[in-house]
This record gives C-alpha cells, structure tokens and sequence, in this order.
C-alpha cells in the first residue's frame, strides 16, 4: 500500500502523544485583563445599570480609615470600561460590606444594595437608569457580618435582604416594601457565626430556603433551614465539617441534572471543594471532597465555563495579608464529580462573581483583589465549539478538500499539536463523533484507513446535516452545497 510506512510512522507519532497528552482543547481559558483601581475592593459586580446594553463594573470602596465609597464604572464598549469611576457616598454605614444588584421597586432599573460589617444597616441606591441614585438608608435590629444575600423569599414579587450576623450568631431577614426600605422580620439565632447565607428551594416545594454555613465553638457546620411557609421554617438541620474554619461562600446548584440544588462549598481541612448531592427530599448526602485549592482557601464561584451543560466551579484563596494566592477551576462532570481544570497565580482574593462581561455568550469571572486595591475581570477564552451554524458536511474530510485520506489526520494532528487554531468545520474533524475534537479523531481515521476500524459516523462518504448534533459546528463548507 503506497501510505502503509507513512501510516506506520502517524500512528506510532499519535501513541506517543496518547502516552502524554489526554486533553488537546486546553479545558477552561479565563484570562485575566487590566484590572480596575479601587481602594480595598471587598467585593464587586457586574450589570448594565443604564440600559445601554453594555456591562457597567461595580466596586464599594472600603478603606479602614477614611470616607466609604461606591464606584461605577461605565461600559464604554463590550468588555471595556472608563478609566475613572463615578463616586457615591456609603456615609451612612460603618464599614460598607456585602453588595448586591436588584430591582428593589419593580421601576425595571437596577439598584444597588449594600450590607455592613458591624451592623444591619441596610443603604440601597435606587437607580433611575443614566447613573444618578437617591440613598435610602435602613436600619435593622441585628448584627452585621461579611455578607449579603438579596432575594425574595416572601414570594410576593418584592426583593428582601438576608444578613448573616457574623459577630452575633444570627441571620437577619428583612421584608422589602418596594421602595427601597425593608421591615425588619425575623431575627434567627444560630450556634456560630455566619459568614454568608444562600438561599434556594432545596426541595422543591415553591418555598425558599435558606443554607446557612457557620464556625463556633471549634467546629464549622453548615445548617439547613427548610421553609414550611414564606419565612418561616422547620427546625435547622446541620451537617458538621472537619475542622474549625469559616466559609465565605456556598453554592447551591444542581450539579448532577436532577433537578434538585446541591451543595458545594470550600473544604479548608482539605484545600479543595466538597459536595453534597440533595437527595430528593432537601437532605444532603455524605461529602465527596475533591483536593487541589489553596492552603487557604475562602471564596467560591459557580458557572457553566465551557458551555457543556454542566456546572463548573472556582475555588479562591486568601492570604489576608497582600500576598499572592491562586484560583483553581474545576471541571464539572455532569453526575456531580469535579477534576481540577486549571490553576492560575491571583492576587490576594476577597470575593468571586461572575457575568458575561463582554457580551461574547461567555460566562466570565470577576475578582475583587481586597486591599491591592483593584478589581480583576477574567474574561473566559474557552474554546466552548458550537457557534450555531450546522452547514452540511463530509465526516472525516477535516481538511476540506473532498478526499477521505491520510492528510486529514496529518492536518487533524497539525491544528491540535502544532498549528493550533480551530478548523473551519468542527464537525467534520469530529472523526467518532463523540462531539469534541482531540487526538482520537485522527488515530479513529488511521484506523479505518489503514487497520480496518470503523468507518466514520454519518454523513459519511458524502454530504450530509449532523444526525446527532452537539456543541460541535460547522461553519464553512467549502465541499458540501
């Protein structure tokens, strides 16, 4: 056969590179992009707070000393924004802490709400949709804490604020009237302080609950409220962790398609993240951890990064004292596994969030870098495939030139090892159909040309639409009609 030492010579090339290499599309890309000043950023958001269609960056401005402030900063073009920020006064609060975006009195322009380290006053700036904000001050009896949570969980249409009382071992619930105040509801008392509160309908029923992680009394523990009507609930239920350590963040996300959320949070004893699958009812099953964060680990970031259906997460550090730290990314797998995707150097971290923060389709991260005094936005660079265009196509033809033959599984070899790029037709390097594009396409070719392996999946020998079509797509076509 004219191609059989060639053919040796790929498929012996194709072993080697199986022997080492397991994944060709590089996993989960967040890039980080010029940061945005702000002094001891605690926490920020994203939002088109004017309508404009463009993402505006929000940052609260927390020195220890000194006057408390809020910065916007307008989008001025997809993921671009102006390099001096508009300033509010936080005044009215002791050490601004906790910030939200919601539309607290249904005029459909996003407001801004922000919580208090030392108290419950609640400060929400009621937007008018060109940046202009009247203050609204709101003071609750409580303690304040790290955190804050916005939500409606009175079902009435109307947002209501959450507070966990760190310093106090409460969770203070306040009832939003629509116009920016909140009346103060019930005060819940807990064995340990509260860093964060999260809120979801664990099981269900139509009611939000709330899952509430604290650390008191040399433990940590995550408490379950389930709510039995809007606001109030059966008696907590808690899940103990190794180890004494506070939690700044929790998702509650359905990570494994049955539709009921889960828990998945850091696990400080063992530097990583753990789960807990719901079992149906709102309980929570035994831990499955899964290493690779941080000696320190603090915040958490849930998002679909790659477009695969299914929840990936982010795990970042805190050094607490300016240092450099890092963020892992971890790689869902649809069942409620997670293999670590990437790990990247960060600035010391103080919060997570994400958003599409240049209008690409992408879910992005945004890091608050606490007193570096910046905010870092992270724009996602994953090759997630699946534009939306299915042209018709040739299956194994990935050079596009009408012949099934060795050159495209040199050429397969060439984008993935050598040339990088995407080819113009995903779906025709797509060689077993198993809907990603990695070395196994070329080494499924060579077999069928040469070893007698199975012949490509359809359209195959001629011209053909996708018969199971995936996040793969084919945007040109220069040999199919």
């Amino acid at each position: 056969m004219v191609y059989s030492r060639v053919a040796l010579g790929l498929m012996l090339i194709v072993l080697l590179l199986l022997s080492s290499v397991s994944k060709a599309d590089g996993g989960i890309i967040l890039v980080p992009t010029s940061v945005l000043q702000a002094v001891c950023v605690t926490e920020s958001e994203a939002a088109d707070l004017d309508g404009d269609g463009l993402i505006d960056m929000i940052a609260m401005n927390v020195p220890v000393t000194g006057t408390k402030l809020l910065y916007i900063y307008p989008g001025t073009a997809p993921g671009e924004w102006a390099s001096m920020p508009i300033v509010f006064s936080l005044a009215a609060q002791t050490q601004p802490w906790g910030l939200e975006i919601g539309d607290v009195n249904l005029d459909g322009v996003l407001d801004i709400i922000t919580g208090d380290l030392f108290n419950a006053t609640i400060v929400c700036l009621l937007g008018s949709g060109n940046f202009n904000y009247s203050t609204i001050v709101t003071s609750l009896p409580g303690g304040g804490g790290f955190g804050l949570t916005v939500v409606d969980y009175t079902g009435d249409g109307l947002l209501d604020v959450l507070i966990p009382g760190s310093w106090s071992g409460t969770a203070v619930m306040g009832r939003g009237d629509g116009s920016g105040q909140f009346v103060a509801d019930s005060t819940l008392s807990l064995p340990g302080g509260p860093l964060t509160i999260a809120a979801a309908d664990i099981d269900l029923n139509g009611l939000v609950d709330l899952v509430i992680p604290y650390s008191g009394g040399g433990s940590a523990t995550i408490g379950v409220l389930r709510a039995m009507s809007p606001g109030n609930f059966l008696p907590m239920e808690t899940y103990p962790l190794n180890g004494n350590y506070g939690m700044d963040s929790i998702e509650v996300v359905d990570i494994n398609h049955d539709g009921y959320p889960d828990m998945v949070h850091l696990d400080g004893f063992n530097t990583g993240i753990q789960v807990r699958l719901n079992d149906g009812s709102g309980g929570f099953g035994m831990p499955n951890v899964y290493p690779g964060g941080d000696s320190n680990p603090h915040y958490t970031a849930s998002a679909d990064f790659d477009q695969d259906g299914n929840v990936d997460m982010v795990l970042a550090g805190n050094t607490l004292s300016s240092q450099s730290t890092t963020i892992v990314i971890y790689k869902g797998d649809g069942s409620g596994g997670f293999t670590v995707d990437d790990t990247l150097v960060s600035a010391d971290c103080y919060a997570l969030n994400t958003a599409d923060l240049n209008g690409n389709g992408k879910i992005d991260l945004l890091v608050s870098n606490g007193n570096l005094d910046y905010v870092t936005p992270y724009f996602n660079e994953t090759d997630v495939g699946g534009g939306g265009v299915e042209n018709d196509f040739v299956r194994a033809d990935c050079n596009q030139d009408g012949k099934i033959n060795i050159a495209d599984a040199i050429g397969a070899l060439g984008i993935l090892f050598m040339m990088g790029g995407d080819p113009d037709c995903d779906d025709a390097c797509d060689i077993n159909n198993d809907s990603t594009f990695n070395i196994a396409d070329p080494v499924a070719l060579l077999g069928y040309l040469f070893s007698g392996g199975l012949a490509p999946a359809q359209p195959f020998p001629v011209c053909g639409p996708d018969t199971a079509p995936d996040a793969l797509d084919c945007e040109i076509s220069s040999i199919c009609p």
